[in-house]
C-alpha cells in the first residue's frame, strides 16, 4: 500500500502492488482521470497510467486485494451505522418537523418562499432612492450637458458673436475689420466646421447644428448686404476723396460684387456733372443779374458785400470740379503723359476683372456726361481762366480714357487665342470662327476708340470728325500691336502652349456648341497647325486688307505714314 508519506500515492495504488507515480507534472484533467474519488474516473486511464507494466497475475492479486478492502470498509460502515443509528433518525424526525414548519409557514405559497415581503421591502427602496436620488442624477446631467454647451460657445464665441461684432464695426466705420471678420467665418465655416461644434456626421445632432449654423450665418450675410449697400452709396457721395474711394472698391471687389456696383464711378461723375450742369448756371444767371445791378432797388443800403464774390464763388466751385475729377481719374497733361507710356500701368481707377468691351463702354458715358457739364459750364462763360481750366480737364480726361482704353485692348489681344473653339466656318471649312469674332472685336474697340478722341460720345449720333494726329496715331498703333498679338496668338494655337494641348476640354465645347463633333482631332499637332495656316492664310489675303483700309477710311490717314 505505501508507506504513506503522500496521500494521492494511497489512493491510486488501490490494488495494492506498491505502485509510486508522480502526478505533479500531470494535467488537472489526466489526474481527475486516474484518481478514485473523482466523479471523472476511468478504470481504463487508471491501469494505463498507475499499473501500465503489470501482469496478468499482479491484476489477479489486486483484484484480490481490493475485494478485501472493499469488504473491510463496508463493514466499517455497517459498525458505525449501528453505533449511531439513534442519532440519524433523531436527526432525521427533527429535519422532517423543521421542513414542515417552515412549509407551513415561513415557505408557504402565499409568500412565494418568503421572497414575497423582501421584494415588497426592495421596491419600497427602490421607490424612495428614485424619489431621492433621481432628481439629483437629473441635476447633474443637466449640468454635465450646460458644461458642455458652455464649454462649445466658448470655442466657437468667435463665430456665434460674428453677426453683433460685425454690425458693431459696419456701425463704426471701420470696414476692413468687418470685412476681415467675414472671411475668418466663413474659413471656419467652409474649411473646419467640427471645431465650432464637433458631432458624428448624420447624426441629430449634426443636423441640429446645421440649423445653427445657417441661422448664424443668414443674420452674417444679412449683416453683410447692410455692409455692401452703405459702400456703394459712399461711391456716389462727391464729398468724399479719391483714397476713400479707392478703398470702397477694394472692399466692394473682396466682397465678390459684380462689375455693376464697381461701375458706380459714372454715378459719381454723373451726379457731378448734374450738379454743374443745372445748379451752377442757375446761380451764375441769378448772379450775373446782381452784378449788373438788376436786382437793386433804388436808394437800397449796401449789404457791404462785393458782386465780384458771385464770380468767385463760382469759381472755386469749378475749381472743385476740376480738382475732385483730375485726382480721381489721375489725370496729368497730355505731354507729361505721352513721355511715360511706355513705363504705364492700367489706372487704379479701373475695376479688377475689367475688360476691353466693358472699359469701351463705360469709359464712353463717363465722358459723355463730363463733356455735357463742360459745355453747359463754358456756355456761362464766366471767366477765361474758368473756359481755360474746363477744356484742359477735358482734354486731359480724354487722353487718359484714351491710354486706358488702348491699355486694356493691348491686354485682351495678348489672352484672346483663349476663345478658339476650332468652330469651323459653315461657308468655308478651312476657317474657323476664331477669326470672325477677332474681326468683331477690333471693329468695337476702335469704333470706341475713335468716339473717345473725337468727343461723339453720343451713341446715336452718325457724325464723323477729324481727330487729333495724337490720338490718331495712339489708336493707329495700338491696333497695330493688338494684331500683332493676333499673330502671336496663332502661333500660340499651333504650340504645345495650345489650351487644348494642355488639358482643356476645347474638343467638348465644340460638340456643346455646336452639337456635332469635330471632324478633326484637335489634341494633335499637326491638325491644329493646318488649320492655323489655313486661317493665317486667309488673314493675309482677306482680313487684314479689310481692316486696313477701314481704320484708314475712318481716320482719313494711310497706314504707310502711321
Amino acid at each position: 500500500m505505501g508507506d504513506g508519506s503522500n496521500p494521492d500515492v494511497d489512493a491510486f495504488d488501490a490494488l495494492g502492488l506498491g505502485v509510486q507515480i508522480d502526478t505533479s507534472r500531470m494535467s488537472v484533467a489526466d489526474k481527475a482521470s486516474i484518481l478514485i474519488s473523482s466523479k471523472s474516473f476511468d478504470p481504463k486511464a487508471y491501469l494505463t497510467a498507475i499499473h501500465p507494466n503489470a501482469t496478468y497475475q499482479d491484476l489477479n492479486t489486486g483484484i484480490n486485494y481490493l475485494r478485501r478492502a472493499i469488504d473491510a470498509r463496508s463493514e466499517a460502515v455497517r459498525v458505525l451505522v449501528e453505533e449511531n443509528f439513534d442519532r440519524f433518525v433523531a436527526v432525521k424526525s427533527s429535519t422532517d418537523a423543521l421542513y414542515q414548519d417552515m412549509k407551513d409557514g415561513l415557505l408557504a405559497d402565499n409568500t412565494e418562499f418568503a421572497t414575497k415581503s423582501i421584494k415588497e421591502h426592495l421596491k419600497n427602496a427602490a421607490s424612495k432612492s428614485d424619489t431621492v436620488f433621481l432628481p439629483v442624477l437629473e441635476n447633474a446631467e443637466k449640468a454635465a450637458k450646460l458644461r458642455s454647451t458652455l464649454g462649445v460657445f466658448e470655442r466657437s464665441k468667435f463665430f456665434f458673436n460674428l453677426p453683433g461684432s460685425l454690425l458693431e464695426s459696419i456701425q463704426a466705420g471701420r470696414y476692413d475689420v468687418a470685412l476681415r471678420d467675414y472671411k475668418k467665418g466663413k474659413y471656419l465655416l467652409e474649411s473646419r466646421p467640427g471645431q465650432l461644434l464637433p458631432s458624428s456626421p448624420g447624426s441629430n445632432t449634426d443636423i441640429q447644428q446645421k440649423r445653427i449654423f445657417d441661422k448664424v450665418w443668414s443674420a452674417v450675410e444679412k449683416t453683410m448686404d447692410q455692409m455692401k449697400a452703405a459702400l456703394l452709396n459712399r461711391l456716389k457721395e462727391t464729398s468724399r476723396t479719391l483714397d476713400e474711394h479707392e478703398k470702397t472698391i477694394e472692399i466692394l471687389l473682396e466682397l465678390s460684387t459684380s462689375d455693376k456696383p464697381i461701375w458706380s464711378t459714372v454715378e459719381l461723375v454723373k451726379s457731378l456733372s448734374e450738379v454743374m450742369g443745372s445748379t451752377v448756371p442757375n446761380f451764375w444767371k441769378i448772379a450775373k443779374g446782381y452784378m449788373e445791378g438788376r436786382y437793386k432797388k433804388p436808394g437800397a443800403q449796401p449789404s457791404g458785400r462785393s458782386p465780384s464774390q458771385c464770380r468767385t464763388m463760382v469759381l472755386d466751385i469749378v475749381r472743385s470740379y476740376i480738382v475732385l475729377l483730375s485726382e480721381f481719374f489721375s489725370l496729368s497733361d497730355m505731354a507729361a503723359s505721352v513721355a511715360s507710356t511706355k513705363n504705364a500701368t492700367l489706372p487704379k481707377f479701373l475695376p479688377t476683372g475689367s475688360d476691353s468691351l466693358t472699359a469701351c463702354h463705360y469709359l464712353t458715358r463717363i465722358l459723355g456726361e463730363m463733356t455735357d457739364s463742360v459745355n453747359e459750364i463754358l456756355g456761362m462763360e464766366v471767366s477765361d481762366e474758368t473756359n481755360a481750366g474746363l477744356r484742359s480737364l477735358l482734354e486731359t480726361a480724354t487722353w487718359k480714357f484714351e491710354e486706358t482704353l488702348c491699355a486694356v485692348w493691348l491686354r485682351d489681344s495678348q489672352i484672346f487665342f483663349h476663345l478658339e473653339t476650332w468652330e469651323q466656318k459653315p461657308e468655308d471649312r478651312s476657317t474657323t470662327l476664331y477669326l470672325g469674332r477677332m474681326h468683331q472685336f477690333q471693329k468695337y474697340v476702335t469704333t470706341a476708340a475713335y468716339k473717345i478722341a473725337s468727343g461723339l460720345t453720343d451713341a446715336t449720333s452718325t457724325k464723323q470728325r477729324q481727330i487729333p494726329a495724337e490720338f490718331s496715331n495712339k489708336i493707329t498703333k495700338s491696333f497695330l500691336d493688338s494684331l500683332y498679338s493676333f499673330l502671336d496668338g496663332l502661333v500660340h494655337l499651333a504650340s504645345d502652349d495650345s489650351p487644348i494641348a494642355q488639358g482643356l476640354k476645347v474638343q467638348a465645347l465644340v460638340e456643346e456648341s455646336t452639337g456635332a463633333t469635330p471632324l478633326f482631332d484637335l489634341t494633335k499637332n499637326d491638325t491644329r497647325l493646318l488649320l492655323v495656316i489655313s486661317n493665317l492664310t486667309y488673314l493675309n489675303e482677306s482680313l487684314i486688307p479689310v481692316m486696313l483700309n477701314q481704320i484708314q477710311s475712318s481716320f482719313g490717314i494711310v497706314m504707310d505714314d502711321a
